[in-house]
């Protein structure tokens, strides 16, 4: 018996500094009746996290949030504001304000970028590249930008793939801009499929699922341009989809409830984690009838609040989380939106979670350890 006390003294000992790697936390940044429609997204280092959108009657605001500790700097807009987007580090950010991106720098302050009547969707991690839509002649067109040492930025217009005039917008970019993703549409808007771009190619379309439809769209592309997830139509219907090397998609599946429909919103760097959402009932006041998802290739899609209740422990017994909207690169933190579920009142929240593989290594170090310390006790008893 006496062994058994040790090894626990001895476990609580080796576990005291990685409690904070391990534990989960959960905190709502913003709840409002005026945070309807809402957005949030994360810097790639997962240290700030950027919220945009109707926070009030009279004007659209973005927020800038530390998260160790959470400490909130307030950029109120004069019109309302797009989701800010970040450099790796979070030194630059960008967000659109009114029709031209803007865009602030740790060092420098902020600037507009003049003469574009657009969005800015993504910034690379390098925060030089940047990619969005701008309008000409009335229709939207993707474009890829780089903030230049001296003068305006640089754009390029990436076009579309079949109509005339181009319809298309860009949604993420790689870590250098060299490759941009998105979505392009025929011209009376019937049908949509997501796209990949690079300077040799220039722009290709997405593969469809197997015996879906020929809409789809790209999302989100992981820093080395390997992995995009979006959503492309399956035989069921609009579905959560990844996209690997250039192979077709692989269709993530649906959470149960509702009818079929997902789509996935953000990827991990490794491509390892895929955010986003999945019907899950009908939509009432309130309440979009989705959830948040969270899916990796060992475990598939699951429930992304029944991940964090019932793997590490969190109470989310008010909170709904209708839709993960972006993930870190290391997959460890999410942002989303939701709402209360006595008051129905929308918020924007954030999760962190252990890295992947963090809290199983701790298993077989426990059992050694518990393994090592029997064989102690019982080689004493024989001794005496």
């Amino acid at each position: 018996m006496r062994g058994v006390v040790r090894s626990v003294v001895l476990l609580c000992t080796l576990a005291l500094p990685w409690v904070p790697a391990h534990a989960a936390t959960f905190q709502i940044v913003l709840q409002s009746p005026f945070a309807s429609g809402s957005q949030a997204s994360v810097s790639p280092d997962g240290r700030l996290v950027g919220v945009a959108g109707f926070h009030d009657s009279a004007a659209g605001e973005s927020w800038r949030i530390e998260l160790s500790p959470l400490l909130a700097v307030r950029i109120s807009t004069s019109s309302p504001a797009g989701v800010p987007r970040f450099s790796s580090d979070g030194s630059v950010m960008m967000w659109t304000e009114g029709s031209p991106p803007v865009t602030h720098r740790r060092e420098g302050g902020v600037t507009t970028t003049e003469p574009v009547s657009g969005a800015v969707n993504a910034l690379a991690a390098d925060g030089q590249h940047f990619a969005g839509t701008v309008t000409l002649n009335y229709w939207p067109q993707a474009y890829v930008a780089a903030h230049e040492a001296s003068g305006p930025p640089e754009f390029m217009l990436l076009g579309s793939l079949s109509s005339d005039p181009p319809i298309s917008a860009a949604t993420s970019l790689s870590s250098d801009g060299s490759v941009v993703v998105g979505i392009t549409a025929n011209a009376d808007l019937s049908a949509q499929q997501g796209f990949h771009w690079d300077a040799t190619n220039g722009m290709l379309g997405l593969d469809d699922l197997p015996d879906g439809g020929s809409d789809g769209w790209a999302h989100d592309v992981t820093p080395d341009a390997r992995t995009i997830v979006g959503f492309a139509t399956s035989a069921s219907g609009k579905e959560a989809a990844i996209w690997r090397d250039g192979d077709g998609p692989i269709g993530l599946g649906d959470l149960a409830g509702g009818a079929f429909e997902s789509q996935a919103n953000a990827v991990s760097a490794d491509g390892s984690r895929v955010v986003g959402w999945s019907t899950t009932g009908p939509a009432t006041l309130g309440n979009p009838g989705t959830a948040a998802f969270f899916w990796d290739p060992s475990q598939g899609m699951r429930d992304l609040k029944t991940v964090l209740r019932d793997e590490y422990g969190l109470d989310l017994s008010r909170t709904a989380l209708d839709e993960a909207t972006d993930i870190s690169d290391d997959g460890g933190t999410i942002v989303g939106t939701g709402h209360d579920l006595i008051i129905y009142t929308p918020l924007v929240w954030v999760a962190v979670i252990p890295e992947p593989g963090s809290t199983a290594m701790l298993v077989p170090g426990v059992l050694a350890l518990l393994t090592l310390e029997r064989r102690r006790a019982s080689s004493g008893s024989r001794r005496g």
